[in-house]
């Protein structure tokens, strides 16, 4: 299995050149994923799903195909949820 990166909320917002509000209202339009809580006060991006939004944006794709990718993160990670407490997605 590959080491998965998480990225701190500060460090996250960083690569993508946008403010805490500007991120919050991309979740709330669905073209930002949600992001993790690795605590009680803390929380983080992986990698990945993030390079995947960059990407996406990098080549110009429209908001709706940017919701169809941030879906798929979300539904990926209740897949692996889903695993690893025993139920089937």
């Amino acid at each position: 299995m590959n080491a998965i990166k998480i990225l701190r909320w500060p460090e996250a917002l960083e690569r993508l050149g946008i403010s805490e509000s500007s991120y919050r209202n991309g979740i709330a339009d669905g073209t930002l994923p949600k992001p993790i809580h690795l605590c009680a006060r803390a929380v983080g991006l992986p990698e990945h799903e993030l390079n995947q939004v960059i990407r996406a944006r990098i080549a110009g794709l429209p908001a709706a195909e940017i919701r169809k990718i941030v879906e798929q993160i979300h539904e990926e990670r209740a897949r692996i949820a889903a695993e690893l407490i025993g139920g089937a997605a």
